[in-house]
């Protein structure tokens, strides 16, 4: 008779020894915050201001109406105070209810004539918006962009932000 032996493999096969179950997904490495000497910090909110003088001198190298209406967007909202906003209210009402007095709000009460005559040669001026819908959009829109340049120093970018602004005065639009 013949008697079986076992015969061990070659290769034997470890268990295990930890008992977590392993994460399948990995999370993503924290950043060790190192303190920074003042020399660096000094050095970085330098350049943050250069990037905000250089935003500055953009804006004032623009055509004056630009310049205007940059400062326009930026206090817009200074208009609304407890004493005014019962007579902008009646304002607002007045252009959303009667045609008439929208199109001469349009025609008679703006502050950069030139641009009323390239508007009223537009060729869709139903589309355009009024000062107290569109400000709030362009404010935000030069925020932004000031915001940006100040990070990252990007001049050309704030320049195409300056040049939609224009875009955006001229055609009465975002």
């Amino acid at each position: 008779m013949r008697t079986k032996t076992k015969v061990k493999s070659k290769t034997t096969k470890k268990k295990s020894t930890t008992k977590k179950p392993v994460k399948k997904t990995k999370s993503p490495k924290k950043m060790t915050s190192r303190p920074f000497d003042r020399r660096s910090v000094f050095q970085k909110c330098n350049k943050f201001s250069k990037n905000l003088w250089s935003g500055i001198n953009l804006i004032l190298q623009q055509h004056g109406d630009l310049q205007k209406y940059v400062l326009w967007n930026m206090f817009w909202d200074c208009i609304y105070t407890t004493h005014s906003n019962s007579f902008i209210s009646k304002h607002i009402e007045e252009m959303e209810k009667d045609d008439d007095y929208r199109h001469q709000v349009k025609v008679d009460c703006s502050a950069y004539d030139e641009i009323n005559l390239v508007r009223a040669l537009n060729d869709n001026p139903e589309g355009e918006l009024l000062d107290y819908q569109l400000c709030p959009m362009n404010k935000k829109r030069l925020e932004d962009g000031m915001r940006n340049l100040i990070d990252t120093g990007g001049v050309a970018k704030f320049q195409r932000v300056l040049d939609d602004l224009d875009k955006s005065l001229i055609r009465g639009r975002y």
